[in-house]
Parts: C-alpha cells; sequence; structure tokens
C-alpha cells in the first residue's frame, strides 16, 4: 500500500475511533489522540508530533495527554538523552480498564442489594429489576475475572513495536 494511500485510511480509522470514544464520553482531542496513538509509527510521540496529526492546540493537547495519563491510559516517557517528552500507549492497560470495569459491576451489584433490600416485601415485579440487574452483575463478577486471568497466563505473541 501506497504511504498516502495508508495515511488517509489510517485518517479514517482514527476518525471513526475517536467517534466511538466520543460516543463513550470522552472529549474529541482527548479521543482523537488516543486513537492516534493506537496507531502511530514510531509508538511514542511528542506533544508536537501529536498537535500535528490531531490538529489540536497546545492547550487541548497539554489536557487530553494529561487526562489520558489519569486515566492511566497512555505513559510520559523521555528517551535517555533526549530534553522532551513523548506519549505512547501503557503497556497492560487494557487488561487494567477491563479490571476497573468489572469493580464497576461489583459497586452495581451492591447497591442493587441495597435496592431489594429497600424494596423488602413489595410485590415480585417491583422488585424484578433490580434482581435481573444483580443476578447478572453477580455473574459477571463470578466469571469476568477467570477469562482476564486466562488472558494474563495466554501465551504473549513478540510484536515488532
Amino acid at each position: 500500500m501506497k504511504d498516502q494511500e495508508l495515511q488517509n485510511r489510517l485518517g479514517a480509522f482514527v476518525e471513526r475511533v475517536t467517534m466511538q470514544m466520543e460516543g463513550f464520553g470522552l472529549p474529541h482531542y482527548v479521543a482523537k489522540t488516543f486513537s492516534w496513538l493506537l496507531v502511530c509509527d514510531p509508538p511514542e510521540q511528542s506533544a508536537e508530533d501529536l498537535m500535528e496529526l490531531t490538529g489540536a492546540s497546545k492547550g487541548s493537547m497539554s489536557t487530553a495527554t494529561r487526562m489520558l495519563q489519569q486515566m492511566h491510559m497512555i505513559d510520559k516517557v523521555r528517551p535517555s538523552g533526549e530534553r522532551k517528552y513523548y506519549w505512547r500507549i501503557r503497556s497492560g492497560m487494557w487488561v487494567d480498564l477491563l479490571k476497573i470495569r468489572l469493580s464497576i459491576l461489583e459497586q452495581f451489584s451492591k447497591i442493587a442489594d441495597e435496592g431489594l433490600e429497600l424494596l423488602g416485601e413489595e410485590p415480585a415485579g417491583r422488585s424484578a429489576r433490580l434482581k435481573e440487574m444483580k443476578d447478572l452483575y453477580d455473574f459477571m463478577s463470578i466469571e469476568f475475572p477467570s477469562v482476564l486471568d486466562k488472558w494474563e497466563k495466554k501465551p504473549k505473541e513478540s510484536s515488532d513495536g
């Protein structure tokens, strides 16, 4: 694939990922910065590189990288002998994000417990939605850790960068 064609296709991919991430509530330049970091070469990019790739201002890029770093999605790195910092996707961040989601499921199960206790002797139809929520979240809380454990024990394929 020719360089320009690849760049065009990558740009379209980044826009699709950005729109998806915006749908989950991330601000535009936060989503776009992360999207570019998924596919850029080299995997470490300076703030200036990311500003050029995303069209973000210096302030927007500062906010985006700070937010992504606080969310534990990217790392700030400085290669030996260099003065400026670079950003890259944090290794292991996908599993960590899923573990955070698991803790959210556990919190919602506790909320369902509270609601079920509150409804107590009310007719079953009134508590059915909470019961369904609790059953699903309890099931996921039991099953999901074993899935993550299997993933973490799975032999990793070597990566070229």
